[in-house]
């Protein structure tokens, strides 16, 4: 199965980054393919929220299912991530502990 990790990346240090890392060696250990954002889209000054948005939408769509990690209801990103994969009946997964 592919799964895209979702969570919080604005405002936090490194973008949050450690948190993406844990989840994807978690989801890898377990026998998935992982789609991590933060390591597919570098950050760069001359992009919009928006910009970012329809990159990692696209990234999404190619998932089966995404992971949601800790925060995610503060994000404005990931709650519309969170919104495609719900119509997109893919099968959610919530951060517990990994």
């Amino acid at each position: 199965m592919t799964v895209y990790i979702s969570g919080p990346v604005s405002n936090i240090e490194n973008y949050n980054r450690e948190a993406f890392q844990l989840a994807e060696d978690y989801l890898q250990s377990l026998g998935h393919f992982v789609i991590n954002p933060t390591k597919e889209v570098q950050p760069d000054a001359k992009k919009t929220w928006i910009d970012y948005m329809r990159i990692d939408v696209g990234l999404l769509l190619r998932a089966d299912a995404i992971y949601m990690l800790p925060g995610w209801q503060k994000s404005k990103g990931a709650k519309l991530e969170w919104k495609i994969a719900r119509e997109l009946e893919y099968k959610v997964f919530f951060h517990t502990n990994c």
